[in-house]
């Protein structure tokens, strides 16, 4: 609600987001969060149609309802972190990668599409253009699907850096022991942080590879609103 209505009383939020329900623009369901029932909105086919014109490319694929709204309010949380990004180049969501065309641009999302990356973030430092994967891990899953993820993205050469995101030391443990037996025979370009840490201070996020070698991510003192504006006028 910060992000997209910013110093507007909660009243007024709630009847703007009751008129975009009543016309079709948003759907609204209920999603039990562990603890109580709360809204969840999602954007219609109606809703798709109106801001069609204001995408980064042509609609091939319509993704209207998350099966993970906890994982991905937390990929939320970083992206508007990861917008302010100082060098940023681009920024693009899963759903931005897997769901829009971006013509002769579309080729460089391939190996971010291939493993369904969270985010894909370009950096451009001293004109060289670093093509960066960020995941966030939120719950524990087999090792041998992690082993995956982690080895494919080690055979993906279009992917410079890889950078995850931990929701608690035991996934952070968990990777960075699959990823020690894989860096014995890859490069060691995959860096993982926890999330309160990812968060932790405003001007910077540090993340480490086994080896303790760092990848600090500087960020600009703006807001959300500038940020985007800035990234949409770059876009178009």
């Amino acid at each position: 609600m910060d992000n997209h209505f910013k110093n507007l009383h909660k009243s007024t939020v709630v009847k703007r987001i009751q008129r975009l329900v009543n016309g079709n623009y948003i759907g609204k369901r209920a999603h039990f969060n562990g603890m109580s029932l709360k809204p969840l909105y999602n954007i219609t086919e109606n809703g798709l149609l109106e801001i069609e014109d204001y995408l980064s490319g042509k609609i091939i694929r319509k993704e209207l309802k998350c099966s993970n709204p906890v994982h991905d309010l937390g990929v939320a949380k970083i992206y508007f972190k990861l917008i302010k990004s100082r060098s940023l180049n681009s920024l693009k969501l899963e759903n931005e990668i897997q769901g829009i065309d971006h013509g002769d641009l579309s080729e460089q999302f391939d190996p971010f599409k291939r493993l369904n990356s969270d985010i894909f973030l370009s950096l451009l430092i001293e004109n060289q253009e670093f093509k960066v994967a960020v995941e966030y891990e939120r719950s524990h899953k087999e090792s041998g699907r992690w082993s995956e993820y982690l080895l494919n993205y080690h055979l993906e050469e279009n992917v410079d850096v890889v950078l995850y995101v931990c929701d608690n030391p035991t996934i952070l443990k968990a990777l960075m022991r699959i990823e020690t037996e894989l860096a014995q025979r890859y490069t060691q370009k995959i860096y993982f942080c926890l999330v309160k840490e990812f968060f932790k201070h405003s001007s910077s996020a540090t993340f480490k590879n086994i080896s303790g070698k760092t990848f600090t991510l500087n960020f600009h003192d703006y807001d959300y609103q500038q940020a985007t504006n800035a990234l949409v006028a770059k876009t178009l």
